[in-house]
């Protein structure tokens, strides 16, 4: 089924959206665990609000060849190796943009007595961005943060985004689900009519549903695996957004704890991710296509 470009962007701004609530809320109650489990906990809930946005509204936000991901740095990333059109890629940031905004806003409002418990300014913003391990909020140690920070984020980000491509392009996300369709399709007109054209067409609409099920799942699980390892964002929009809102409510909401929102390491979640994703994109497409 076609859907308008309104409709693509509502539900590209939708799954943004969803992906950030469960993330962010996942971290809001994982706050008082240790470090280790924070970040296992962390990494659970990133790839849960993925999979769950990929597998409810990625067939009708779709970019090309398979689910959309939410994510701007994919998008810009498809559009510079030409897999994905110019003319639509901002508006697709645009929508990822205000949903991860809107998701926050959300987290916000539901978390608001979790929020005002909360004595230490880094865990309060540990529930709306990932926070450097070097960070310890002193002058000295920005540089090492900025380092260590890029490092990362363009390593899991390169590996994150040229898995993704490949298994869009090549793997299950791919070409399967047209093979599939075409033996079906074969096995019906072999069959001398045995199938109906209904059977056919639930057969066809099950095996989908199948492949985008465990397409969702794998990619959720590879994207919280590395979130959980390495403490990288992966998404522009996931930091940017929930960064804004944390700088724009006061803290009579968000309570005492409230301190800057670090804008100075901000480029890194930002800036870091889109430049792998160009990358990754990009040598996919030399080595494979």
């Amino acid at each position: 089924m076609d859907y308008s470009r309104l409709i693509q962007y509502l539900s590209e701004g939708i799954g943004t959206a969803i992906f950030v609530i469960i993330l962010n809320l996942v971290a809001l109650h994982a706050r008082e665990k240790d470090t280790k489990k924070a970040k296992v906990a962390v990494g659970f809930g990133y790839g849960a609000g993925l999979a769950i946005a990929i597998l409810t509204l990625s067939a009708i936000s779709g970019q090309t060849n398979g689910p959309a991901f939410f994510n701007p740095a994919y998008t810009l990333g498809l559009a510079v190796s030409k897999l994905f059109p110019w003319q639509q890629s901002y508006e697709f940031i645009i929508a990822q943009v205000i949903g991860a905004i809107v998701g926050q806003l959300i987290v916000v409002a539901l978390g608001y007595t979790a929020y005002r418990e909360i004595d230490d300014s880094t865990k309060l913003l540990s529930t709306f961005v990932v926070i450097n391990d070097l960070d310890d909020r002193t002058y000295a140690q920005r540089g090492a943060a900025w380092v260590n920070g890029a490092l990362t984020e363009f390593i899991g980000s390169f590996i994150f985004f040229f898995g993704l491509t490949a298994f869009n392009y090549t793997g299950i996300g791919g070409g399967t689900i047209s093979y599939m369709t075409s033996q079906l399709q074969q096995s019906a007109e072999q069959s001398g009519g045995a199938y109906s054209a209904a059977q056919l067409n639930l057969l066809s609409r099950m095996y989908v549903f199948g492949v985008q099920a465990v397409d969702a799942l794998a990619i959720g699980l590879f994207a919280g695996i590395l979130v959980a390892t390495l403490n990288v964002s992966l998404n522009p929009a996931r930091d940017l957004g929930p960064r804004f809102v944390h700088a724009i409510i006061p803290s009579s909401i968000l309570g005492d704890a409230k301190d800057d929102s670090r804008w100075w390491y901000a480029w890194v979640p930002i800036i870091l991710p889109i430049v792998a994703a160009i990358a990754a994109v990009a040598l996919f497409k030399i080595i494979y296509q």
